[in-house]
């Protein structure tokens, strides 16, 4: 059974149809339109990549495992579950910060949790951990090229959300 196809441009068509019905002319209608071109291309080039980079992987999996599965969906919510995107995030922009720091920055986190879900991802390959030698030693987290790459990968995403939140707040 082949895996799912997702028509996306399909979507962004229906989308850019319908703002284009409802927001009036002037400024706001020119970036709106805009935005919405660019989402509609970039969802083109991404389904068309997809399907070509879903035949690589393929190539590489065993005969059993050709599907996308739920053994994969579970490794996406691993990797991208609960703190971590809030993790990628506070590393992509501050680069080099201590568990201190981090924690601050994850209202409600517990220290046990945070020092699982960073264990998580450094064994993901998605962080680095360094210790600098001192008194008191400290503990630092980066990300390597690997979550770098997973945050570049992440930001279309949220500027296609923050555009509709932008757009449904002009209506």
């Amino acid at each position: 059974m082949p895996p799912p196809v997702y028509y996306l441009p399909t979507v962004a068509a229906e989308l850019f149809r319908l703002r284009k019905e409802k927001t009036p002319e002037g400024p706001l209608h020119s970036a709106l339109q805009d935005l919405d071109r660019r989402f509609f291309e970039l969802t083109k080039q991404l389904e068309s990549w997809s399907e070509e980079t879903a035949k690589v992987v393929k190539s590489l999996a065993s005969p059993r495992n050709r599907t996308l599965g739920p053994s994969d969906l579970d490794l996406v919510k691993k990797v991208l579950g609960k703190w971590s995107i809030h993790i990628i995030a506070i590393l992509y922009n501050q680069e080099r910060v201590g568990f201190a720091e981090l924690r601050k920055g994850l209202k409600g986190i517990s220290s046990r949790v945070l020092s699982q879900k960073l264990k998580e991802m450094e064994d993901h390959g998605l962080l680095r951990r360094t210790v600098l030698l001192g008194r008191p030693p400290q503990v630092r987290y980066e990300l390597v090229e690997k979550g770098r790459m997973l945050a570049r990968l992440g930001r279309p995403v949220i500027l296609f959300l923050i555009m509709e939140k932008y757009a449904r707040g002009r209506r």
